[in-house]
């Protein structure tokens, strides 16, 4: 379920997905947000456009977090990427406990 769509000079076009099991899931930089507060979502549906939205973005792409009980998380504990069609980067940010990965 929708449970934060807003826009923040830093982050562009911000989603956050509460799931099962008190995960969440963040998704920022998109140029356009196709859901919004309330929204239910299925696995595989289309929640944003890919952008690049934001004062902090550097070019089109997805930033995406997994956060479980308040807490931020490996995404490649919860995603498998092997043999996907999608380059990504994966890194910890250096200055704070925020995993990020950016999909192109």
């Amino acid at each position: 379920t929708i449970v934060y769509q807003n826009w923040s000079p830093n982050a562009g076009h911000v989603v956050h997905i509460q799931h099962k099991n008190n995960l969440l899931s963040i998704y920022k930089h998109s140029s356009e947000v196709l859901k919004k507060i309330g929204d239910y979502v299925d696995a595989g549906e289309p929640i944003s456009i890919v952008g690049n939205s934001g004062e902090h973005s550097t070019g089109p792409h997805l930033h995406f977090e997994i956060w479980h009980n308040g807490y931020p998380m490996d995404p490649e504990k919860f995603i498998k990427f092997q043999n996907s069609k999608y380059m990504y980067q994966y890194f910890q940010l250096l200055d704070s406990n925020e995993y990020c990965l950016l999909l192109s």
